[in-house]
């Protein structure tokens, strides 16, 4: 994954960016009202989710009945290839994850490694491991579950102040390859085995 500075051309609208499947613990209901009371405010943002699941049907009724079906767009399943190209255009991933009524939870969701390591800016949730991943007000923002004006106020201050976009995304990059690189883990997970065989525990 190739990290991309994120900076904002002049006219172009601020990509927000979810990768997820619809489901209760993505909790993506509240990001869409939270994207679309900033829209009510200003229009120069777009919302694009990535991903498809049971709640897809309500997620498009939310949305029409929000009126912000023109910058909220549920764009389904996509290839590794065409998520990737989305990646490299957003801005800024959303990611608010809660604990299911059936007690489903996250790990360290897959996506949001994938965004770091591309550069972009996260918002997540203080949730199970997702705080050994982001650290807050360093390499994303972290809100409670289901806190809508909290999320709503961290939105709007990524959106505000472009100029940390680099440095959130700098950081998150490095906690990726410091901590959750594949290459290291394996060989620490190896180095692992291999000293246990020697000292006769396996």
């Amino acid at each position: 994954f190739k990290f991309l500075p994120r900076k904002l051309s002049p006219g172009e609208p601020i990509r927000l960016l979810t990768i997820a499947r619809l489901v209760e613990k993505k909790v993506i209901f509240f990001s869409i009202q939270a994207v679309a009371d900033i829209l009510s405010k200003r229009q120069d943002i777009e919302y694009l989710i990535v991903g498809d699941g049971p709640l897809r049907k309500e997620l498009t009724t939310q949305i029409n009945q929000l009126g912000v079906a023109k910058q909220v767009k549920l764009l389904g399943w996509q290839s590794a290839d065409s998520t990737r190209s989305i990646l490299e255009k957003a801005h800024i991933m959303i990611l608010h994850s809660i604990t299911s009524k059936t007690g489903d939870t996250e790990g360290i969701p897959v996506s949001l490694m994938e965004a770091m390591a591309m550069g972009l800016p996260v918002i997540s949730t203080w949730h199970t491991g997702i705080p050994e991943l982001i650290q807050d007000g360093h390499s994303g923002y972290l809100v409670k579950e289901k806190d809508m004006y909290d999320l709503n106020n961290k939105i709007l201050v990524m959106i505000k102040n472009p100029s940390i976009w680099l440095e959130f995304g700098s950081a998150g990059r490095e906690v990726v390859e410091r901590d959750f690189n594949i290459k290291k883990l394996n060989k620490q997970f190896i180095d692992l085995c291999e000293s246990l065989l020697a000292d006769n525990v396996l």
